[in-house]
């Protein structure tokens, strides 16, 4: 048994373009006897894909979705047949149905439907001008052509048509003797058994259905009492006794009630006997369907033809000449051949077939060849184009029969003159890369652009070809290079390998004819988390020996690009640019290390560093131990408790593999070692650029591991602030911001566990890290967490406590896994520390773990023990500040709502995670510094209106953070997928960008980020990439988009059962143990993801999974396996698992989904089981199938997750990497892309599927920012405003706008040159950045800004006084109508009439939405 989902994936890989583009859809199911190349095969092991002279049971296009070309339309009836969908009537189950295919029809497309109906297809490449030497083109065209196979009078097709057996001839010959069926018979042709149907007249056939009826009643009668010897299954009586339900009654009592084995197996026995008779009868059936009209049988053929144009003679002063199939040429000689045959003279009809020659109706397929040169640019290269083109006659209502009623694929007259699978062909030596670019520095600025840097970067990745309504493929060698059409494009994506390998030196043997490039750096002990960390006797001045010879191979690693030959000639200009880059960040690095960590002065400093260490290697050590490993850690005998002594000699860091210790990778703790000058500070840089101008990047692939380098950064900072300034380096020292919900709750997950390893080394009271709790608060909004500590005690007392779906995000401890309680009452004892003061504590229930304390209150624990340090409330979060701050870049929206001064409202001021505010006895008088660090992850998200708002937002966010003395928030960003970014972080953050790491000169090695590959032998001779995520790409023809994603879904779903089946051989699914090597595989392929850009796209879907999608997936079933162990009842049955990550879902909905999503599958889970009490748990697998948005595509790591389907392509290519990388993350998985035909983009990109694959990254666009802009201000300077006002500037209270009045006109005046500084500063300080940077803010833009705030002061004076003409008060918001009282604000869903105000419209999120309602119906 193979137990590689490699072998799973190229398999499915198979099976898709069997069902899709073919041959192969029905297997060899129906085969020409007389064929000896087919019957001498073994076809029960042949792969469809080679049946090449297919007979099918139904018309071609009906079961076939791309790479056709089909006949014009002269009737104009594509629209009938297409848009019948008001009318249409479902599918069956067991056939194509004619109006079903055309029924999905995306709105808006009825004038583009006929483009689902291409007539041509090509390809354009490159030649060099050497090739009109001897003036002469060659190329191949090949397709398949299905005629009708005739029946005839005599019976002489019934003999030479037939049926693969696929029963045992035992099996199949004793059926139809022991039931008297003597019109079937069994024959062996060479390697293969076949049934054929004698030759019968309508009337008999109806016989036969009649008399396998009686048959299938009969058998049902006869297995009925030995299945009611079993179990009793009432509601099945004589009278509605049949073979089906028979079946679908015992798959219910195995998958729901029947637990004891051998009962089980006994009626698996039975269900065997019921699906050989199944099995048989549709055999039988097959054959009399053939026999009874319907679509009769149709053949293939394929069709080979060479074409060869020779005496082309192009003079230079030429631009363009065609060869047309309509036009005569003599200039030059054009032969047609098929092998060895002559065929023709010219490109008209290379294939020709007559269909009625006394109507002259034929079915041919000509060509168009076309030589151009790029007028664009001094070259030799010629552009050759070749053209397939449909010359069949057109299809025209009034000529055809009465059966055609019009155009459609189920239309035999178009099925007559339709072509199959073209492929167009050329393999010559002169043929020259498509895209090729000249490397010219921009003038304005004396060096090379980013966008043509990228293109040097990714030049070893050539493109041969495009395609034209269809893709294309290319083999390049020194023998020439070979391009080709290819309709199903793919392409393997290099795996990114993270360790620093040397591709210059020879490779290293690992294995047989197994080579790979040698490491650069040998010893990595550097990289360990525990031999840097406090836990290990690593001396200082080892630790600073081995980090510094870490950074000197990045050194060696710049020297040896450098010194390459195409470096240091043609390239030279821009290979350097690009590495003193790199030279730049290795400088730093290093200084950063000399200046900080080394020597005696820097001991302190060192300390904090092998500090942080040790959180990192604790919250890794955590997060990889499961619940059994902690048990059994518990219940040792030398087991006390989680303190420095378990860590250095207990915790082994072997955690990832027997051998290596547990390491960051290089790019991450090159990263942290490059902020270094961002934590700490030299004395005599009064500036302190690095923190205050400066954003680091870290731009590394999905999957990386970015999250574990700003991770290390935050314990860097927290533990640093703690000791440089004491009780003022509490409160909130870093916040960390989200633009995606899910995003969020699965980061806080991750970054809990480091805040509770620094919490607990707090408690060990051995480093001067402060009496108060280093805590993480989650700050989203109310749909995914309580936002009050009354609502989140109800969520622990009555969901938690009692193991009910809740909102909290944690399941269980983060530290050992057990289960987790929360309090049910606000921490109020009198004993308990300031720090913890009405909280409501979450504790572990494992009395032994370090986060638990006991049964009664936080006072009762024992050593080092505390509650687990998370702040889940927003009053927590004020009156708390946590020291790292989590949260959607949305909820800082709050910020302008939730402030409120004094000790008594300190549960609602959002001003004390500033550090301002008044503050209690027992904490700073004066307040905590303002945050040190600013996390912004997956920056790309930020992009459009919602980028705008929160730049313009962040203008505040940066004005709180900074201190008296101008110190800034360092800003640290990550992202995947970036271009240009320097504007966006500019717009965002006032700062200049520092991108890490560098690309370097290559795209496949930049020293931190390697492609992985092998060689044959150590000269690096046959380089092969490595690749985990293969790319498929899909254009419908004939069909719609959304039909397209709905035939995959089932191909898809269809093929797990194959798999099954091939695997399993003579076992059967009760035998469990059989599944031993299976099961990891079939729970990687089991749940398909169905991407979608938007959620009214969603919907669609939604509303056909259990009708349409179902339907199809049985269809595509029972076309593709017989009846047999119970996979068609496992499979099929229905409804379909189906599951949800959209927007649209709560914070409880979306943690009970990610929960769903991540069951593992199982074949002993399929049926009815046992649990610990006794109780019958019935049978469940996980989703079959998940309907997701971009809440996934950054963040989600589900190991199972391995097919994903990309319906067309999003709206930029940062969102589809992103997404796409959500498969294939740990295992061999497919990403198929439908691309839309309708959609200009979308066919670009399938056109030229392979190079934009190759080059992915390269062609993520330009994020564009506007904060600044007339419709930004108007829509989020009120928001801006507000919350400067009220936090720096005394309106803190509810009551105090009507202060605004006090103000005089010069004050008023002052007020807004006050305003307007931070802009005016702004301005200048990006005029010093570059010119570049001019375009974010314009004098105009700062007139409007200025007008803006004078006509919004305006306002609120002129509220203020209107409210004390009214004798009322005027408050900030939420104004209480009983209690005399107006607002300020102005509510964004607020009616016309009672806007006092557009300025003061202050949005309660930074995503500001029309309202919408989603109606999901839950089925009992």
């Amino acid at each position: 048994m193979s137990n590689s989902t490699r072998n799973k994936r190229d398999s499915l890989e198979s099976f898709i373009r069997e069902q899709t583009l073919g041959p192969g859809v029905n297997g060899y199911r129906y085969v020409d006897t007389e064929d000896e190349s087919i019957t001498k095969r073994d076809l029960e092991k042949d792969s469809p894909l080679n049946y090449e002279s297919e007979i099918l049971d139904t018309v071609p296009a009906a079961v076939y979705s791309t790479g056709i070309l089909y006949p014009e339309d002269k009737s104009n009836t594509i629209n009938n047949s297409a848009l019948e969908d008001k009318d249409a009537t479902e599918p069956s189950d067991d056939g194509e149905d004619e109006d079903a295919q055309d029924t999905l029809i995306d709105e808006n497309q009825s004038v583009e439907v006929n483009q689902m109906y291409p007539r041509t297809m090509g390809l354009t490449l490159c030649l060099t001008d050497e090739f009109l030497t001897n003036g002469s083109i060659d190329f191949n065209v090949s397709f398949r052509y299905y005629s009708k196979l005739i029946q005839d009078k005599e019976g002489l097709f019934n003999q030479r048509y037939a049926l693969r057996c696929e029963v045992t001839p035992k099996e199949m010959n004793t059926f139809i003797d022991n039931y008297k069926l003597s019109d079937f018979y069994l024959r062996k042709i060479n390697n293969n058994h076949f049934v054929f149907l004698s030759k019968l007249k309508p009337e008999e056939i109806k016989q036969v259905r009649e008399r396998i009826k009686f048959i299938q009643k009969e058998c049902a009668l006869d297995l009925l009492k030995s299945i009611k010897s079993l179990i009793d299954i009432p509601k099945i009586t004589e009278i509605n006794c049949h073979l089906s339900s028979l079946k679908s009654s015992i798959y219910y009592e195995l998958k729901n009630v029947v637990f004891k084995e051998d009962v089980k197996r006994q009626l698996y026995i039975v269900t065997q006997k019921i699906e050989l008779i199944e099995n048989v009868i549709v055999h039988l059936k097959d054959l009399l369907d053939i026999g009874s009209g319907s679509y009769g049988l149709w053949s293939s053929k394929l069709i080979e033809r060479n074409v060869s144009i020779s005496n082309i003679i192009f003079p230079e002063s030429q631009k363009k000449q065609s060869f047309l199939y309509n036009r005569e040429n003599d200039a030059v000689v054009i032969a047609v051949k098929s092998k060895d045959k002559h065929i023709g003279t010219n490109l008209r009809n290379i294939f020709k077939y007559d269909l009625n020659d006394k109507t002259n109706d034929f079915a041919s397929i000509s060509l168009n060849v076309q030589l151009s040169r790029d007028s664009r640019n001094q070259s030799n290269k010629i552009f050759l184009k070749i053209q397939a083109i449909n010359t069949s006659v057109g299809y025209d209502e009034s000529q055809e029969g009465n059966n055609n009623r019009y155009y459609s694929n189920f239309n035999e007259s178009v099925n007559c003159k339709s072509f199959f699978g073209v492929k167009i062909s050329i393999d010559r030596p002169d043929i020259v890369p498509y895209s090729e670019y000249n490397y010219e520095k921009k003038e304005s600025i004396n060096e090379y652009s980013e966008d043509t840097t990228t293109r040097f970067i990714y030049s070893q990745f050539k493109d041969f070809a495009i395609g034209h309504g269809c893709s294309v493929k290319w083999n390049n060698s020194e023998e020439g290079t070979l391009v080709e059409t290819e309709y199903i494009p793919y392409c393997d994506t290099p795996e990114i390998d993270t360790v620093p390998r040397d591709k210059s030196s020879h490779s290293t043997q690992i294995s047989d004819h197994n080579f790979i490039s040698p490491l650069f750096l040998e010893n990595s002990r550097a990289q360990e988390f525990k031999w840097l960390s406090i836990f290990s006797d690593a001396k200082n001045t080892e630790v600073i020996s081995g980090i510094l010879e870490f950074i000197e191979s990045y050194g060696n690693w710049i020297e040896i690009k450098r010194n390459k030959k195409e470096y240091k000639s043609i390239y030279k200009d821009i290979a350097t640019q690009e590495l003193d880059k790199c030279e730049g960040d290795y400088l730093r690095m290093r200084s950063n290390v000399l200046d900080f960590l080394e020597g005696e002065s820097n001991s302190d400093n060192l300390d904090s560093f092998r500090l942080m260490n040790a959180a990192m290697f604790m919250q890794l050590w955590h997060s990889t131990r499961k619940k059994e490993e902690m048990s059994s850690i518990f219940d040792s005998e030398v087991f006390d408790v989680f303190n420095r002594d378990f860590y250095s000699n207990s915790a082994d860091d072997k955690i990832f593999s027997e051998r290596d210790s547990a390491s960051w990778r290089a790019f991450q703790l090159a990263f942290i070692l490059l902020n270094l000058d961002g934590i700490f500070h030299r004395k005599e840089d009064h500036k302190w650029e690095q923190r205050n101008d400066w954003v680091d990047l870290v731009w590394f692939p999905t999957g990386g591991g970015k999250t574990e380098a700003y991770l290390g950064l935050i314990a860097l900072t927290v533990i640093n602030r703690r000791k440089l300034h004491n009780e003022m380096g509490g409160g909130t020292a870093a916040i960390m911001r989200y633009t995606l919900r899910l995003l969020t709750m699965q980061q806080f997950q991750r970054a809990t566990l480091l805040i509770m390893a620094l919490e607990l080394m707090r408690r060990w009271n051995s480093f001067n890290l402060g009496n108060e709790p280093i805590t993480v608060g989650l700050w989203v909004g109310k749909d995914s967490i309580p936002n009050n500590n009354a609502d989140l005690i109800f969520e622990y007392k009555s969901k938690l406590n009692l193991n009910i779906n809740n909102r909290i995000p944690l399941s269980n401890c983060p530290w050992c896994k057990s289960d987790i309680k929360g309090e049910e009452r606000e921490d109020k004892e009198p004993n308990t520390l300031v720090y913890n003061r009405d909280k409501v504590h979450l504790k572990c229930t494992n009395l032994k773990c370090s986060f638990s304390f006991g049964l009664g209150r936080p006072s009762r624990k024992r050593e080092f023990q505390g509650p687990i340090p998370v702040s889940l409330s927003d009053e927590t979060i004020y009156q708390h500040p946590p020291t790292l701050l989590f949260g959607t870049v949305d909820k800082f929206a709050q910020l302008a709502h939730k402030v409120n001064g004094g000790l008594k409202n300190t549960k609602a001021d959002s001003r004390r995670i500033f550090g301002r505010g008044n503050w209690e006895q027992g904490k700073p008088k004066n307040g905590y510094l303002t945050p040190d660090l600013i996390i912004q992850d997956e920056l790309h998200l930020l992009l459009g209106p919602l980028g705008s708002g929160v730049a313009l937002f962040e203008s505040a966010i940066d004005q709180l953070c900074t201190r008296e003395d101008g110190t800034r928030a360092k800003v640290i960003s990550s992202t995947a997928t970036t271009r240009n970014t320097q504007l966006q972080i500019a717009a965002l953050f006032d700062r200049q960008v520092n991108l890490f790491p560098k690309p370097g000169v290559e795209c496949d090695d930049s020293f931190f980020a390697f492609y992985k590959r092998s060689f044959k032998d150590k000269f690096n001779t046959d380089l092969t990439y490595h690749s985990k995520r293969k790319y498929i790409g899909l254009l419908p023809t004939g069909k719609t988009q959304i039909w397209m994603q709905m035939r995959l879904a089932a191909i898809i779903m269809t093929h797990r059962a194959i798999f099954e089946l091939n695997e399993l051989d003579e076992n059967n699914p009760l035998d469990h143990e059989s599944y031993q090597g299976l099961t990891r595989i079939m729970d990687c392929f089991h749940t398909t993801i169905s991407y979608f850009n938007s959620l009214k796209e969603v919907g669609k879907t939604q509303s056909q999974v259990q009708s349409y999608i179902l339907k199809e997936y049985r269809k595509v079933f029972n076309r593709s396996i017989r009846p047999q162990k119970l996979l068609q009842s496992m499979y099929t049955y229905g409804p379909l698992i189906e599951s949800e990550l959209t927007g649209r879902l709560s914070g409880e909905e979306v943690k009970n989904e990610l929960k769903i999503v991540e069951s593992i599958w199982s074949s002993e889970k399929r049926f009815a089981t046992l649990n610990s009490n006794n109780e019958t748990i019935s049978g469940s697998v996980p989703p079959d199938f998940v309907v997701a948005t971009n809440m996934i595509s950054v963040g989600i790591d589900v190991s199972r997750f391995n097919t994903i389907l990309m319906n067309s392509m999003p709206r930029n290519t940062a969102e589809y990497i992103q997404a796409s990388s959500r498969v294939a993350r740990s295992d061999y998985g497919l990403v198929l892309t439908i691309h839309h035909p309708f959609r200009a983009r979308d066919v670009s990109y399938y056109e030229k599927f392979i190079e934009f694959h190759n080059k992915m990254y390269s062609y993520v666009e330009p994020i564009s920012i506007t904060p600044f802009t007339k419709k930004s201000v108007e829509r989020y300077m009120g928001l801006y405003l507000s919350t400067i006002m009220r936090h720096m500037h005394n309106y803190e209270n509810r009551h105090s706008p009507a202060d605004i009045t006090k103000l005089t006109t010069v004050e008023i005046e002052h007020l807004v040159n006050q305003l307007m500084s931070y802009f005016i500063e702004r301005k200048k300080r990006l005029e010093a950045y570059g010119e570049s940077y001019n375009v974010l803010i314009k004098n105009d833009n700062l007139t409007y800004i200025k007008t803006w705030i004078e006509v919004a002061l305006k306002d609120w004076i002129t509220q203020s006084n209107k409210t004390t003409v009214d004798n009322k008060d005027l408050v900030f918001n939420n104004a209480r109508f009983k209690s005399n009282q107006e607002q300020l604000y102005v509510n964004i869903d607020e009616y016309a009439g009672n806007i006092h105000s557009n300025k003061w419209r202050i949005p309660m999120s930074l995503r500001v939405i029309d309202p919408a309602a989603a109606i999901k119906i839950h089925s009992k």
